[in-house]
């Protein structure tokens, strides 16, 4: 959750160590991180709910952004995803946030198209 913070992907009220035991447990293969020269610097979180796909918590430490590790994560969890059946993929990602947007906005050339017939409902319970 640290590197979360130093990437300014802060993390919100479901992110807690429990919830991260949990998940690995439920979906390692889909819990990734970037390392180089053995420091934690990127991660990415996949998710399957059977019918779409999801890839969640995407970052990269600010001094090691715009060298690819951030594509290289979405690619690889791309990658597991469609070898469990996923023909979908969803991101969600802060409007707000120009950064994001903007990296997503650099995948479209794979595919990553901003759909805006979704506009996202949440409650925190």
């Amino acid at each position: 959750m640290k590197l979360w913070q130093e990437a300014e992907a802060a993390p919100s009220k479901t992110d807690t160590i429990p919830q991260l035991r949990r998940l690995i447990h439920d979906v390692g293969d889909l819990f990734l991180v970037a390392e180089q020269d053995s420091k934690l610097v990127g991660t990415a979180l996949g998710a399957w709910d059977g019918w779409r796909g999801h890839i969640y918590r995407l970052a990269v430490l600010p001094l090691y952004q715009r060298q690819g590790i951030g594509r290289a994560l979405v690619l690889e969890a791309e990658r597991i995803l469609y070898s469990k059946g996923v023909k979908r993929i969803s991101i969600e990602v802060i409007g707000q946030d120009g950064r994001a947007m903007s990296f997503w906005k650099s995948l479209e050339e794979i595919g990553y198209l901003q759909d805006n017939r979704i506009v996202r409902f949440a409650k925190t319970l």
